[in-house]
């Protein structure tokens, strides 16, 4: 069962060594530096931030439960020294997220938690990371089982997924979910509609792509409006999860 993530980004070869390997030196330099007694909130969720990262890249679902934990842990020691950490809460949800992908049914018992750690982000900093809590919740939402079984909802989906683009419009991520979703309900003339929005939104370029996130997701991002248009136009279907016959 699928939940939530950033996903990992289309990287093949060489260029999937190098990533797995500036991640793994990161989540090493921050282990370090949280041992200090002086380690601020932000070095604890920042670790909890790699620890993510590198399980995106796990090879085996004991590596994953391993660094997951990890996460979960750094999360909470974060929310222990400060409840309000909108960071603490959102990675704590994420790797809670990585953790119900090495389960099977015993992930349901999880879903709950990452929804509550999603809406007190939501609460407390809504634009944190581009409306992330937003986009992943409503992708919870989405790939989560229907009712009575878990939470899964499209209305819900829906909602919070139109909500991350409304916050930030010109944030790739955000407009492409929505449309790979409305693609899996069969949503076609809801995509088609927005393929003109995509499109000025791509041609735009890699707006800040200085920054180690742009320039590390635009490949990522073309390569799925590119998909999103082809089916789209054509007769593939995404397959969003459960949550597709929900409400």
């Amino acid at each position: 069962m699928t939940l939530c993530g950033f996903g990992v980004l289309c990287l093949g070869g060489a260029e999937a060594v190098e990533a797995v390997d500036a991640v793994e030196l990161r989540l090493r330099t921050l282990q370090e530096a949280w041992k200090s007694p002086q380690a601020s909130v932000e070095i604890g969720w920042k670790l909890a931030q790699a620890c993510f990262d590198r399980a995106e890249f796990a090879t085996n679902r004991t590596e994953r439960s391993s660094l997951a934990e990890r996460g979960i842990e750094a999360s909470k020691s974060v929310l222990s020294r400060d409840s309000n950490s909108a960071p603490g809460h959102f990675f704590l949800a994420m790797n809670l997220g990585q953790l119900a992908r090495t389960r099977h049914l015993s992930a349901l018992g999880l879903v709950t938690d990452m929804e509550v750690h999603f809406l007190a982000t939501i609460a407390l900093d809504p634009s944190f990371l581009r409306g992330a809590a937003h986009r992943s919740l409503g992708m919870l939402y989405r790939d989560a089982p229907g009712w009575p079984a878990s939470i899964g909802s499209r209305s819900k989906a829906r909602r919070y997924l139109e909500k991350a683009c409304e916050l930030h419009p010109l944030y790739p991520e955000n407009l492409l979910t929505l449309m790979e979703s409305e693609l899996g309900w069969g949503e076609r003339k809801r995509v088609s509609a927005r393929l003109s929005g995509l499109d000025a939104l791509m041609a735009k370029g890699v707006q800040g792509s200085q920054s180690a996130e742009g320039s590390d997701n635009w490949k990522e991002w073309r390569a799925r409006a590119e998909l999103v248009r082809r089916q789209a136009t054509g007769s593939q279907r995404l397959d969003p999860g459960p949550a597709s016959k929900g409400r």
